[in-house]
């Protein structure tokens, strides 16, 4: 009994981690935002440069901790940077008065694949707090994740911009087409895509740590938590669940953890290919 209710957990966190969509949060004043590194220390200016005005804000921990144990934080990634926005002891961000607009979209659909504006004055641009405009035809948009209806998407200038696209009801091939990756087929793995899977990887780690830690002190086992180890090289990527017991599979859990790693390599030439215990992102 006891192993069912751990293996229904296990596939319920899952469902909830993956099911749910990600949250992103947007922040119009991001050079007032407390911001701490991956080392969880203070971001130099060097490392703030991607801090640009309603930059989307990938939300990995809503509320998290720094190591200190009592600094409340968010833990972020952006452009697949991890970093923590320090937080107020009652939740809100530091400085919340002064970040001007502050949102976060929940349950959103990560697409980031990149389009191109086919015809002009076809499609509407619109940022957040500023007039909105057309586009021109041959216009690239990189679409970041879609809300609702809309598309938080960034178009290519210096700085960037970001905003709404509302590609509904805007016909692909006529109005605006997905631009296909053209890389070289002996291309390697980009640094940005082996950082957000060792992330995503991570936190399904913290996960099992937890759940394995609350089960053993409940039952007064030892049993020995499985982890997901990740070995990288510049044509693949390969994750093993290291430390399950014989007759383990995880096969709901690493279902899910697949499904994440899928939306990580969207519209690039790797694929996700998996077996029970072994995930493999590899050319196709």
């Amino acid at each position: 009994m006891r192993s069912r209710i751990f293996g229904v957990l296990m596939f319920l966190i899952a469902v909830q981690r993956s099911n749910a969509g990600s949250d992103f949060l947007v922040v119009e004043n991001t050079d007032r935002l407390q911001v701490y590194n991956k080392y969880q220390q203070e971001a130099p200016a060097k490392d703030r440069q991607m801090l640009v005005p309603f930059v989307p804000m990938k939300v990995l921990r809503a509320n998290d901790m720094l190591g200190d144990g009592f600094t409340p934080c968010m833990q972020v990634e952006i452009d697949g940077q991890i970093v923590y926005l320090l937080k107020e002891k009652d939740g809100t961000l530091s400085h919340s008065e002064l970040l001007g607009f502050e949102k976060t979209f929940s349950n959103a659909t990560i697409l980031l694949d990149t389009v191109r504006i086919l015809s002009d004055h076809s499609i509407k641009f619109s940022p957040i707090n500023s007039p909105a405009k057309q586009l021109s035809a041959n216009d690239r948009v990189l679409r970041v994740f879609r809300h609702k209806n809309a598309t938080y998407c960034r178009i290519f200038t210096t700085p960037p911009q970001y905003g709404w696209v509302d590609f509904t009801g805007r016909g692909e091939g006529r109005d605006w087409g997905l631009l296909k990756s053209t890389a070289p087929a002996n291309s390697s793995i980009s640094t940005v895509v082996v950082q957000k899977i060792r992330a995503r990887v991570i936190d399904v780690n913290r996960v099992l740590t937890r759940l394995f830690a609350f089960f053993n002190d409940e039952t007064r086992q030892q049993r020995q938590t499985p982890q997901w180890n990740v070995e990288t090289s510049r044509k693949k990527i390969l994750c093993t669940l290291q430390g399950r017991t014989s007759g383990e599979s995880f096969e709901q859990s690493t279902f899910y953890l697949v499904n994440d790693l899928e939306n990580i390599v969207l519209g690039s030439e790797f694929e996700v290919a998996h077996s029970p215990g072994r995930i493999e992102i590899r050319q196709k």
